[in-house]
Order: structure tokens, then sequence, then C-alpha cells
């Protein structure tokens, strides 16, 4: 499923899953460090997503979407807004594509079906933590504490997961048993990340 595309604007939002972006329109790539996932959806799914991706991007330019590792299902409503869950809560890179896809109601993950406190996910939490800790403003001491609650038994939903669900979802949410053999295939295929990334850009850490 992953191999060179061609890429066309309507399909360019998929790409949101990983801090990847394709610079040309139109072109098609032979040798490239970035990977297109095909989607199962039909056209019109496709150009509703990406619709409402333009919309919800518009309705929060102001950048008040917090960066948390503590989330909720509902982070959006149905017109593209933002909807806070208090003090601590917010999203990653992988929760925000996660929360568009429910507030369209296309659930992607049954998410009571994923494993708490996996090897790693805890390190990378504080790694999360850290570098919130001495972002530029720093973030609150009570936002970081209420993400610290979570731990170690912390419930992450993994990048390659959830590109590996888009990829292979077709009508009904998805659960971890069905998307890890497909997340790990994924993750096999793409390169490591830079050593400095996750300190430097709390985007791509996630």
């Amino acid at each position: 499923m992953l191999a060179s595309y061609t890429v066309t604007r309507r399909r360019k939002f998929a790409l949101a899953i990983f801090p990847f972006i394709f610079a040309s329109e139109g072109a098609t790539f032979q040798k490239t460090p970035y990977f297109w996932l095909e989607p199962q959806f039909n056209e019109m799914v496709c150009e509703q997503v990406a619709a409402f991706l333009a919309h919800v991007a518009e309705e929060n330019k102001m950048g008040k979407i917090p960066y948390s590792i503590a989330n909720r299902e509902t982070a959006f409503d149905e017109f593209g807004k933002y909807v806070p869950s208090g003090v601590g809560y917010g999203l990653t890179c992988a929760s925000y594509i996660l929360s568009i896809f429910h507030a369209l109601s296309v659930p992607l993950l049954h998410f009571q079906t994923w494993p708490a406190g996996r090897v790693g996910d805890a390190q990378w939490a504080e790694s999360i933590l850290a570098a919130l800790a001495t972002a530029d403003p720093p973030t609150s001491p009570e936002h970081i504490a209420v993400q610290r609650a979570e731990l170690p038994n912390i419930v992450r939903f993994r990048p390659e997961e959830v590109g590996a669900a888009f990829m292979i979802f077709t009508n009904t949410a998805l659960t971890f048993e069905q998307v890890e053999p497909s997340s790990l295939e994924l993750l096999a295929l793409l390169p490591p990340p830079p050593a400095r990334a996750l300190a430097s850009k709390l985007v791509e850490a996630d």
C-alpha cells in the first residue's frame, strides 16, 4: 500500500498524519523520504474530510489548541471549533487526526481496545513534558501536572497506528489488534527521525 503516488490537491490532507509535506503538486516521486498513504475512502468522503480540515484551520487560526498527551474523544464540534476539555488537556499530532474523523462521525479507532502503559510510551511522554516545560513561553505547571497524572499508564495513539488505520479503515472502528500489524509494517518503512526532532519541534514529537 505504500508506494509512489501522484499527488493531488484534494488528497493532500492525508499527509497531515505525518510531519511531512509534499512540496509540489501533480508530481510523481520515485525516490523520496515521503510516503503516500492511500485511503480506502471514496472520493466524496475524501473531499468532505479535506474541506473540514480547511474549515478547522480557519476556525482555530488563533492557535488556541493546546498540545497535550492527555485528550478526550471529542475535541471538535460539528462546526470545526475546538472544544476545550479543561486545563491539561489538548491534542497531539495523532490524536488531532483521530479527533477530526470523530467530529465527522467516522471513528477510525475503537479507543477502548488500546493498551495502556506500553514500553516506550512513558519515556515519550516525559520527553514531551520536558519540552513543554522549556518551551518559549513555557507551558503552565498546571497544564503539565494534569498530563503527568496520566503516567505511567498512558494510552498513546502512535502516528504509525493512525496512519495504518487510515489505510485499512472501511466502515467500522478498528481495534488495536487489527491495526498493530499494519502499523509495524509502516513503521519499518519510515526513516528514523532526526536526533533532536523531539526537543526542537513538538509538532513532530508525537
